[in-house]
């Protein structure tokens, strides 16, 4: 997972082209996947991991559906 948007990353040319691929290559994640959250974000939450772009973002508040959780560094 490169530091570009995902679908830039897979070789594709627009988000739409991303989103027609993985709603014919995994429909169950397309159907689960909120329209509000953009894809790298919600492969990685599934995951649970935070996605690089986020790691250093403070705009929680305008992000897309955002809910990060930074881990605790004490743990």
């Amino acid at each position: 997972m490169g530091p570009n948007h995902l679908y830039e990353d897979l070789g594709f040319s627009a988000r739409n082209e991303m989103n027609a691929f993985m709603q014919v290559r995994y429909p169950e994640l397309a159907r689960d996947k909120p329209e509000s959250i953009r894809w790298k974000k919600y492969l990685f939450d599934r995951i649970g991991r935070i996605a690089p772009a986020c790691e250093g973002c403070f705009d929680y508040e305008n992000c897309f559906g955002c809910e990060l959780t930074l881990p605790n560094p004490s743990e």
